[in-house]
């Protein structure tokens, strides 16, 4: 029974892969070795994740929903006040 992986693909899709399918996108150049597609994948996934906090953060601030905290003082009120 070959080993199953979870892989994004250099199309950014989520993939269901096999060990064999992996490989396959190492020897076509897509990545230099099994740790760079599994460290490129997960790079690509956070900064998906990270962009969309920014994009929803500056649609907030547009809004008008954005709360601008200017120093720590504020932000651990903050933080004691609606966080617990």
């Amino acid at each position: 029974m070959g080993r199953n992986l979870l892989i994004w693909g250099p199309a950014h899709n989520l993939i269901r892969a096999n060990y064999a399918t992996s490989l396959m996108f190492i020897n076509d150049g897509y990545y230099a070795s099994f740790s760079d597609l599994v460290r490129t994948s997960v790079r690509e996934l956070l900064e998906r994740r990270y962009q969309k906090m920014i994009d929803d953060s500056e649609r907030d601030i547009k809004e008008g929903k954005a709360v601008v905290l200017k120093s720590a003082k504020e932000i651990e009120e903050y933080i004691n006040c609606h966080m617990k």
